[in-house]
């Protein structure tokens, strides 16, 4: 059954926000023929259990149903056919919840790489995406990349307006206050 409840949350996900009809699932499950002979129970015993996983799931408010008891399981003998078919087969439907979507995603994700495999994907300046792993042996891309134009003294230049720049935000209480007093000095006449 648990074929079936992958297939069945798979779809609902494809389908997501919609109540959609089940029945094809089910007749892939348990068969299309909805009447059985007297002494078989294979399909009764099928829809059962298509049912407990339907009221598993919607119990667990992953999916909502309707009819809320989802397949209708009680049967009937059938005189003028002499097998046994279900009463008050109607069809279900059911509708994958915001509950139901971000648990089943979070199920069927991939798991994360073990633990000391780290793989580190980086690019250069033409736009190659270079990929290396730590536990391989030899390096993917590393060997063939093209060789790396030398950049100019424009990141030197960028570094030290860069850190000038810091340095004026971090002491920017001590420049406001000499610029003040500066002023205060000028205006009052205290010249050298």
């Amino acid at each position: 059954m648990a074929a079936f409840r992958d297939e069945l949350l798979e779809y609902l996900l494809r389908n997501s926000g919609q109540f959609v009809d089940i029945k094809e699932l089910v007749h892939k499950q348990c068969g299309e023929d909805q009447t059985f002979e007297q002494n078989d129970q294979t399909l009764p015993r099928c829809r059962l259990n298509v049912n407990l996983v339907l009221r598993e799931l919607n119990e667990m408010g992953w999916i909502n149903l309707t009819p809320t008891n989802g397949l209708s399981t009680g049967h009937h003998l059938n005189h003028e056919t002499n097998r046994r078919e279900f009463i008050f087969d109607v069809p279900v439907k059911a509708r994958l919840t915001t509950k139901g979507e971000i648990e089943y995603k979070q199920l069927i994700q991939p798991p994360p790489p073990p633990a000391g495999h780290t793989v580190v994907i980086g690019g250069n300046s033409t736009g190659d995406i270079l990929l290396h792993s730590q536990k391989s042996t030899t390096s993917l891309d590393f060997d063939h990349r093209p060789a790396e134009t030398p950049q100019a003294n424009t990141t030197n230049k960028k570094n030290i307006w860069a850190s000038i720049g810091k340095w004026m935000l971090d002491n920017i209480w001590k420049i406001v206050v000499g610029v003040a007093i500066a002023f205060i000095a000028y205006k009052l006449g205290f010249k050298k």
